[in-house]
This record gives C-alpha cells, sequence and structure tokens, in this order.
C-alpha cells in the first residue's frame, strides 16, 4: 500500500497573511524577559504592514518596570487578576491588550518567556473543511494506482471531534425539512460536499482509507486519538493487517467503529509517557 502524510488546521477565517505579521511581532516581545512579570495579553484586528516587535516590546518592558508586583500579586489574590492594570499598544488596526501577570518572589530572576497567556478573540472555527481538502487533494495527485492509498491526516485543532471527521469524508450533516405538501418530520441527510461523496456521486476513490490523528506530536504519541476511516467506495481495499489499528466502516448506511490498539501498545511505550 501507499501511505501518504499532510497536516490540516481549523479554518478560523482569518487573514493569514496578517497573522504571520503579528506573529513575528508576538515573537519578539515573548522573547523580551522581566524578572519580576510574565504578561497575558488580548489581540484584536489585523495590520495591513509589518508591525515593530522591537517596538512593541521595548513599550511592554518599560511600562512594566514602573510597577510593584508585590503590590500586584496582593490585589491579585484579592480582587483577581482582571483587577490588575491594563496597556494597550496599536499599530494600525491591531490592538494589544497587555496586562502583568506578578512573578511570586522564589521564582524571580529566572529566565522565562515573557508571554504567559494569550487570547485572540472569540470567532467561529471550521473544523471538517479542511480535513476534506487535505484528503480530496492527496486522493487527486497520482491518478490512478496499483496499489491501495491511504491518507494520513494529522490535524491540528482545538478539538476533533467525530462529527467533523464524518462530514469530512461523507458530507456535511444537514436537516432536510419539505415546503409544501404532506407535513413530513425534518429528517437528517449528508450534503453531497465529502471528500469521498460529492455532487454527483463517490469521488476520491483512489483513496483506500483516511487515517485521521488528533494533534499528533511525539509527547502525545501514547495517548491521542486516532482513527482509520475506510472508504466504502475505493477502487482497492485497505489491507486487512491495517485494520489492527481503530478504525470505521460504513454498515448499512451507518459508520460503525472498531476498537483497535493504541500506539502505546503498539510501541510498548509506558502509560505516563513520555515522563
Amino acid at each position: 500500500m501507499y501511505l501518504e502524510a499532510v497536516c490540516a488546521s481549523d479554518d478560523t477565517g482569518r487573514d493569514i497573511a496578517a497573522e504571520a505579521r503579528k506573529a513575528v511581532a508576538l515573537q519578539m516581545l515573548d522573547s523580551a524577559a522581566h524578572s519580576d512579570f510574565m504578561v497575558s495579553i488580548e489581540s484584536e484586528g489585523d495590520p495591513t504592514t509589518q508591525p515593530s516587535g522591537r517596538r512593541l516590546a521595548g513599550e511592554v518592558i518599560r511600562w512594566l518596570n514602573t510597577l510593584d508586583p508585590d503590590a500586584l500579586l496582593e490585589r491579585a489574590a484579592r480582587d483577581g487578576h482582571e483587577a490588575l492594570p491594563e496597556m494597550t499598544w496599536q499599530h494600525e488596526e491591531w490592538r494589544v491588550r497587555v496586562r502583568p501577570v506578578p512573578v511570586r518572589p522564589e521564582a524571580r530572576g529566572r529566565p522565562r518567556r515573557l508571554i504567559g497567556a494569550r487570547s485572540f478573540g472569540a470567532g467561529w472555527i471550521d473544523g471538517w473543511t479542511p480535513i476534506r481538502d487535505a484528503v480530496l487533494s492527496k486522493a487527486r495527485r497520482y491518478g490512478e494506482l496499483d496499489l491501495p492509498l491511504v491518507v494520513a491526516v494529522n490535524v491540528d485543532s482545538f478539538r476533533l471531534d467525530p462529527i467533523d471527521e464524518a462530514q469530512a469524508l461523507f458530507g456535511q450533516e444537514q436537516l432536510v425539512v419539505a415546503v409544501g405538501g404532506e407535513r413530513t418530520e425534518p429528517r437528517l441527510e449528508r450534503a453531497r460536499n465529502g471528500a469521498w461523496r460529492g455532487p454527483s456521486g463517490p469521488r476520491g476513490r483512489q483513496c483506500s482509507g483516511a487515517w485521521l490523528f488528533d494533534n499528533l506530536s511525539p509527547y502525545t504519541l501514547a495517548w491521542r486519538r486516532q482513527k482509520l476511516y475506510l472508504n466504502p467506495w475505493a477502487h482497492r481495499s485497505v489491507p486487512d493487517a491495517f485494520l489492527l489499528m481503530p478504525h470505521a466502516a460504513v454498515v448499512d448506511d451507518r459508520i460503525e467503529s472498531i476498537d483497535g490498539r493504541s500506539f502505546r501498545e503498539v510501541f510498548g511505550l509506558p502509560e505516563q509517557w513520555p515522563e
């Protein structure tokens, strides 16, 4: 068989170029150091030109130098973190609100990153479309193959949900309501917009299976969830030996999951890996 690996991330609808500009500036801020404080930041808006990370870091450090960490520790313990002072730094339409996080006396003076917590505001997250596009692009890349193709997708998401996995491969869930004529109960169907089922029926049939991982890394190998989905319309079946892994198959128009061996068992890793 052939195994093709790809990464996919949640689609947050953000401007990729603007996010890259902000990341450069925040990396400069994070690399700055202060003996008595870390900071929490909230960010909103987008810059159209590159913000100066050096200027941002310099202004934050100068502001922190005016604060008393012991007094702020007492205030935070009494009134909560929201009661601490705040500064705002702005470049074009991008605003960064900074709050101090006082370091306890016994931990002061040690090297550490400056940013202790960050928030970029609330918004809608599309978790299934990037998975679909990753699987579909790999299935179309090579044409007809002489062996089964499995696409392994490492999904970097806030939370990889089984609903998103199924929507990515078989189509988005939708509630269908009849209009006019005899009244019927709404019914749940799948739109024809999945990697394996499109407007004209089955597609991506070169792909025998999609092996989906929940943000896998060497450090999460022992406990992160993973599942191999079998394509019911594939030209070639996944080898039986591969079905030792946790997998899912379509049975009587339903997706049924079958337990398998975890990576911890396969590689003989301790339960508390990597400790």
